[in-house]
């Protein structure tokens, strides 16, 4: 119910014009594709794997929607969704370092990180100059750096943070 609110007719629209909800569905995809959530399961480890599922799906909702709070989502999903995506949340007036610090302390928030910004850069040929500009110098001078540090750091996702470190170094 979190995300239906989240359509260009509430005002929800994403930089290519589709409804907004399509980019969470599509950061929690890709979770699935890279075998990310299967990699976890297999490891049975499925409360990991569903809290990364819940990160993906309302990873921008406490930016992006006035009236859900942190407190909603612990309500609704618990305290480790929560804290999860009040990790890749920006606060307001929040210095980035201290953005990357937070979302950069746990292992699943780093994951949800850099699967939103795959899927970012996989959706700019649709949106403007100025905003693909900005969007690509951000990853190569900080995402890509990011990815080298998590695939040291969170080693059991090696796999993956090379497979995005390449996709972006492709861009």
């Amino acid at each position: 119910w979190l995300l239906e609110e989240m359509n260009a007719e509430n005002g929800f629209q994403r930089h290519d014009g589709r409804d907004y909800f399509i980019h969470p569905i599509a950061v929690a995809q890709m979770a699935l594709d890279f075998k990310i959530v299967g990699g976890l399961i297999s490891q049975a480890d499925t409360k990991s794997a569903d809290i990364l599922l819940a990160t993906c799906l309302l990873h921008d909702i406490v930016e992006d929607v006035d009236y859900i709070t942190s407190e909603t989502i612990k309500e609704e999903f618990g305290i480790d969704v929560m804290r999860n995506v009040d990790n890749v949340s920006k606060r307001e007036g929040e210095d980035f370092s201290d953005y990357i610090d937070r979302f950069s302390s746990d292992p699943i928030s780093s994951l949800v990180k850099i699967l939103d910004r795959l899927n970012n850069v996989s959706t700019l040929a649709s949106s403007t100059a100025n905003h693909r500009k900005k969007q690509l110098e951000e990853t190569r001078t900080i995402y890509i750096p990011l990815t080298k540090i998590f695939r040291r750091k969170y080693w059991e996702f090696g796999d993956f943070y090379y497979q995005a470190m390449s996709i972006m170094k492709s861009l």
